[in-house]
């Protein structure tokens, strides 16, 4: 595996660990000892794992992982297939999710249950919306069957129109701003506002099926998501791709938010869709707020180099940030290689602590027991 891939994970867990020899994890009863950071990161942990505990047992978490599985989906923005009755017109029994074969997006109201000896989706109305009933386990832990009801609804022009694009030679309907809600047990457990765009360069200005951004806002009763998802910006003189966005898990105010962008250039053929893509230089910043239930947060950016320079990659500009003291920042600079092949990069990375003293990130990941993750990850 590329050492890039789990270069972020790798300089935050050396740098913790470093600035816990090195005191930089301020408060206002002085510098923490590595004790204190040892307690911290495993508060930090603790509190993770509850939140994950939380999420398996929200209402919606639990009417999801109940959702019939039918082998569905089968519309563009979907996947694959299912066999839907219609309770009204048989011959119509192509299925809430099987619109590709018209092009259009899937509309009724559904609901799972048993047709003709089978559990199946069987329409039960015509609707605007594409709505999805079951019933699922509300408390599954037990040997007993709780049966409480849920609705999945796709208002698919909630925001804004519907629109068609081209798909290779087909027009297919889709959705420019779409809003995606789940009910559980009686309440709202999730409310998305989904919208996208398609590109609609020279020559194709109907568009293509081809999103050049897309973003989700909106959450429920365990997340809250800000303006999570990418863009694609093309012009004369560069493309630039950017990922961001902020999640926040509601019940303990823990947030990450991030922010990836890169340089580069998307090459497209004569029916308009990507052909080809290389990537240069760009930029990382990633925050994580809220931690041990007050303000304390932890960010971490940097800048990179030519990722398809066929080198490793080059980083500038890198900075650690406890407790937004840019004062106490640590500062690392250099590039990502491996020149001893021991698997675990950063040999003339160098890391800089605000007394004067520096490591290699290599040394600083071998020190704290990262080293031989980090050659299981590469690998695989």
């Amino acid at each position: 595996m590329n050492p890039t891939r789990v270069f972020a994970a790798a300089l935050t867990a050396a740098l913790l660990g470093a600035c816990a020899n090195e005191g930089l994890l301020p408060t206002p009863g002085g510098p923490l000892t590595q004790q204190d950071v040892s307690e911290t990161i495993t508060s930090v942990s603790e509190q993770l794992e509850t939140a994950l505990l939380r999420a398996s047992e929200d209402e919606g978490v639990v009417a999801l992982t109940g959702f019939p599985d039918t082998g569905m989906m089968s519309n563009p923005f979907f996947g694959y297939g299912v066999t839907v009755a219609h309770a009204k017109h048989p011959e119509r029994a192509r299925g809430p999710l099987q619109a590709l074969a018209t092009f259009d997006l899937p509309r009724g109201e559904y609901s799972f249950g048993e047709r003709d000896g089978s559990e199946t989706w069987v329409m039960e109305k015509d609707a605007d919306d594409l709505i999805l009933n079951w019933t699922y386990d509300s408390d599954p832990e037990t040997p007993s069957f709780d049966a409480a009801d849920a609705t999945l609804t796709f208002d698919w022009d909630a925001l804004s129109p519907t629109t068609e694009v081209d798909s290779y030679g087909e027009s297919v309907e889709v959705p420019t701003g779409l809003n995606l809600n789940l009910l559980a047990g009686g309440v709202k457990a999730t409310d998305l506002d989904v919208t996208t765009s398609y590109y609609t360069g020279s020559g194709c200005e109907a568009g293509i099926l081809e999103p050049t951004s897309f973003a989700v806002d909106g959450g429920g009763s365990f997340l809250a998501l800000e303006n999570v998802g990418y863009s694609v910006n093309e012009s004369a003189t560069g493309d630039s791709f950017l990922t961001q966005g902020k999640v926040t898990l509601v019940d303990d105010g823990i947030s990450l938010d991030w922010n990836l962008a890169v340089n580069g250039e998307l090459e497209r053929s004569e029916d308009c869709y990507s052909s080809s893509l290389s990537l240069g230089d760009g930029s990382v910043a990633v925050e994580l707020a809220g931690l041990a239930g007050d303000t304390r947060s932890v960010a971490l950016r940097f800048a990179f180099d030519d990722l398809d320079g066929g080198n490793s990659p080059v980083l500038s500009n890198g900075a650690l940030v406890v407790n937004g003291d840019e004062d106490q920042a640590v500062t690392f600079a250099g590039s990502l290689d491996d020149e001893n092949f021991n698997g675990v990069p950063g040999d003339t990375l160098r890391v800089n602590f605000p007394d004067g003293s520096t490591r290699t990130l290599e040394s600083l990941i071998t020190e704290w027991s990262v080293g031989e993750l980090m050659r299981q990850l590469r690998n695989r």
